[in-house]
């Protein structure tokens, strides 16, 4: 999938074992690859235009975005 994906957040002063584990709790927390991948499949299958359905379209943005995550640390800010 194409698309403009966000920047990566970077920080300037020094990384503490704090910020790691602020990261990972919220990476916990907002992990969704599993469960957008088999809404797209599913949906997919089950629609008369597949992937060209505009719900496969924005689930393949969501599922950019949530790939991007750990490098970005951006996540969907609204509602499927």
């Amino acid at each position: 999938m194409l698309y403009a994906a966000p920047k990566s957040k970077e920080k300037t002063e020094k990384i503490s074992i704090n910020d790691i584990i602020e990261f990972f709790v919220n990476f916990i927390e907002v992990d969704q690859l599993g469960r957008i991948a088999n809404m797209h499949v599913a949906l997919a299958d089950s629609s008369e235009n597949g992937v060209r359905n505009p719900m496969c379209i924005e689930l393949a943005k969501i599922f950019s975005l949530a790939v991007d995550f750990p490098k970005t640390g951006e996540i969907l800010k609204k509602n499927i």
